[in-house]
């Protein structure tokens, strides 16, 4: 998955944030559709243990990648959550673009793909 591809989209296309679908181990998320890829930011499940938690992500990230039939980067970054609800609930400005651009390299290097 090419980050930088996923960066000038989130900055040039139309983003409207969906809700996530009912998803197991997941508490609430927001996904945000890019062509052929998919930003999802999630909630957890409590978990017990790092392990656990990678696993239970892991798997949320390949159900939603088979639910939407597309490359899924998905994070529990909660200030991209945030990013993204505001999104849902205002719309997508250039100021919340930008907000959003510039979280996708922090998150890169601890997201999970599928």
């Amino acid at each position: 998955m090419n980050v930088l591809s996923l960066l000038s989209a989130v900055m040039i296309s139309a983003l409207c944030p969906i809700t996530l679908p009912a998803t197991a181990g997941v508490k609430d998320g927001y996904a945000v559709i890019v062509e052929d890829q998919v930003l999802v930011a999630v909630i957890p499940d409590p978990c017990f243990g790092y392990e656990q938690k990678a696993q239970t992500l892991r798997q949320a990230a390949e159900s939603v990648g088979k639910t939407l039939g597309k490359d899924v980067f998905l994070t529990d970054d909660m200030l991209t959550y945030l990013i993204l609800s505001r999104m849902k609930k205002r719309g997508a400005s250039d100021y919340e673009r930008r907000n959003l651009a510039s979280r996708l390299p922090k998150i890169r290097s601890y997201c999970y793909v599928a």
